[in-house]
């Protein structure tokens, strides 16, 4: 999605609110005066999104009638028995009309790809955290006494009509430049799997409006969740903060859970507000749903203040506290603005026209080039035929240079690191042995000793040394390639090699002989565990596969960054094959939000791609927000990476391969 491209009949105009699993668009309708206006007036594709959303709202100011403008949001990974449920809701939502409803313009879902479409009015205004946040520092509550009742009255209307919120917050009311206010967000957080799913925004405080059987896994909002939830709005209008004293969802999540101590009243936060004002909002956030009050009690208490009973003010409703144009000085500078935007938009045509005249003289280079290269095609042939000849002769130059320069890259069929101090180069009379680490992926490092020549019996205790203190390397992988070793099955290269695996240093290092001679074939039984033979680049291929298949991936996260990239990470690493993959906190003194929102995601892109994860050294606090989440594989935490490591060694068998740590 981008800005101007057509999107179901809507044009996209500026990208909103965006989380891994949603985004929001202002756009507007495609009609038929909009589609022709489009048309008289293009835009280059080259320009920056800032130029083309300049544009676009020059042009739409042209427009009569105004155009209507609306916010798309766009769902993704919407299951369908969750699509199923809100688009019933929708439809009953779009059959009633209310002043104070935001309108539903557009509601479809694809089953294919399971993305949820849902198109509203747009509302130009400001959240009602932003009005609070105005007028507390006045111990100003008058405006929100006023609102109260018609909160209440809008929310009795769509119960009535079997109409549920669910996710009733600050930011679902929207107080509109126009004046008055309208309600949105109406059943969204169903479209995530519930408030409390990993895929469910977070933003705005959600949790702290939660009512407690929500928590719950498997249960459904109800009336009295929306009583619930807007009782903590009205606590929060009131006073400017909340109930509760906890901060994360483990702590939460405990005082919630504590029915026998009740909330602390609004009388103890602002003791100036009158008794039933108190008691009303006091009365709808009982953790209890069946001890509070209806829509109507909470009304009744309200109305029953009278005019004298109610907090003095002086300052205005915020439904009426935006600024309007005081004179015809501000009509004659938007009219100025508009002048402008217009010759801006005939100075882009101008330079569009330019820049057609230069690609037009751009093909006609292409085409000459095309016309060069056909004759260099011939050139190209006769090299291709000598590049055999000079790669050899390349090889031989790299062997007497590399002692001198040993960055010089080497040529192999896999991938060097040029500049890494392990390229190493070994000769003895007719016997040379060239060492350099190879990538065989992003995560995997392996050192590789191409063999070429013959070894003579005297040279063989000082190769044997040199041999030895290469087998002490840190390691997962040696490749030995013998594919340039003397045609004669050498007993000195058997002894050589021999020497070389019982210096191996690492236990779980595992030894790969490439084209290997016969003798090598037969070596002792107690080094056929970590020794495999490979005759094509093929079977390294699929040496690989089974490598990433049994090694455990081992991430050890420390800052809040790296939970930020942990869920990147992990489509990186399980893309490559890996399919065991273990986080360990032992470096983590404690989650923050956006930590679980990472982890959550490694939990989910593990459980969707079929690969296992477990998590290692978690607090007891840790384990605390994982089995609020719900979370059984998270909540069963090892106590350590080694315990990790030894069970998942032992329910898949992992007796060949070893424990790979990522970085």
């Amino acid at each position: 999605m981008k800005v101007g491209e057509n999107f179901f009949g809507y044009l996209l105009l500026t990208p909103g609110a965006k989380s891994p699993n949603a985004c929001v668009w202002k756009a507007v309708q495609l009609t038929e005066p909009l589609q022709e206006a489009l048309r008289q007036n293009p835009w280059s594709t080259e320009l920056s999104e800032e130029k083309i959303t300049a544009h676009l709202n020059a042009l739409l100011q042209t427009l009569t009638p105004s155009p209507t403008y609306c916010s798309l949001m766009l769902i993704e990974n919407v299951a369908p028995e969750d699509a199923s449920w809100f688009r019933a809701a929708y439809r009953q939502l779009r059959s009633i009309e209310h002043p104070h409803l935001t309108k539903i313009l557009y509601s479809e879902y694809e089953p294919d790809t399971q993305r949820y479409i849902l198109g509203t009015e747009y509302l130009h205004g400001r959240v009602l955290s932003r009005i609070v946040a105005q007028y507390l520092p006045q111990k100003d509550w008058n405006w929100a006494v006023k609102l109260a009742p018609k909160l209440l009255q809008t929310l009795a209307f769509c119960h009535q009509h079997k109409i549920i919120h669910g996710g009733l917050r600050p930011d679902s009311i929207v107080f509109l430049e126009s004046g008055g206010f309208k309600v949105r967000g109406f059943g969204l957080l169903g479209l995530f799997g519930g408030p409390l799913s990993p895929k469910a925004p977070q933003g705005g405080g959600v949790l702290k409006f939660l009512p407690p059987e929500l928590w719950k896994s498997g249960q459904e909002p109800d009336e009295r969740s929306d009583i619930y939830s807007l009782g903590m709005i009205f606590y929060y209008c009131f006073c400017g903060s909340f109930p509760l004293q906890g901060t994360s969802p483990g702590e939460i999540f405990q005082e919630l859970s504590d029915h026998h101590t009740p909330f602390p009243s609004l009388a103890e936060k602002n003791p100036q507000l009158p008794p039933p004002l108190v008691q009303a909002v006091d009365g709808m956030i009982q953790k209890d749903p069946n001890k509070r009050l209806s829509l109507n009690e909470a009304l009744q208490l309200i109305h029953s203040l009278s005019p004298s009973a109610s907090p003095k003010t002086t300052t205005s409703s915020p439904e009426k506290s935006f600024p309007k144009p005081e004179d015809n000085d501000t009509i004659v500078k938007t009219q100025h603005l508009r002048s402008q935007l217009i010759a801006q938009i005939q100075s882009q045509k101008s330079l569009e026209q330019q820049i057609q005249h230069q690609l037009v003289q751009i093909q006609q280079l292409q085409e000459a080039l095309q016309d060069v290269l056909q004759k260099h095609q011939i050139i190209l042939q006769y090299a291709q035929e000598s590049v055999e000849q000079l790669k050899r002769l390349e090889r031989i130059m790299e062997k007497n240079t590399l002692q001198e320069d040993p960055k010089r890259l080497l040529e192999t069929s896999l991938s060097p690191l040029p500049s890494s101090p392990e390229t190493l180069f070994i000769e003895q009379n007719n016997f040379s042995a060239l060492v350099y680490p190879v990538q065989l992926d992003p995560f995997l490092k392996a050192l590789t000793v191409e063999i070429e020549g013959e070894i003579h019996q005297e040279n063989l205790p000082s190769l044997r040394a040199e041999f030895s203190q290469l087998a002490t390397q840190n390691t997962p992988l040696f490749l030995l390639d013998f594919s340039r070793a003397s045609a004669q099955d050498s007993v000195y290269l058997k002894e050589l090699i021999t020497g070389f695996l019982n210096a191996v240093a690492s236990p779980s290092c595992n030894v790969l002989f490439y084209q290997a001679p016969p003798s090598l074939q037969q070596l002792p039984k107690d080094k056929s565990d970590f020794i495999f033979y490979l005759h094509s680049l093929q079977e390294l291929s699929s040496y690989l596969q089974l490598y990433r298949e049994k090694t455990i991936a081992i991430l050890y996260p420390t800052k809040m960054k790296d939970f930020k990239q942990l869920p990147h990470l992990t489509q990186k690493i399980i893309k490559q094959g890996y399919r065991h993959l273990l986080v360990d906190l032992s470096k983590v003194k404690a989650l923050r939000g956006d930590d679980m929102e990472g982890l959550l995601e490694f939990h989910h892109i593990c459980q969707q791609q079929g690969a296992k994860c477990a998590i290692s050294s978690a607090t007891a606090d840790m384990k605390t927000l994982f089995k609020i989440m719900n979370l059984e594989t998270l909540q069963n935490s090892y106590p350590d990476a080694e315990s990790a490591i030894n069970d998942l060694k032992d329910q898949d068998n992992f007796s060949l391969f070893s424990v790979y740590e990522f970085g």
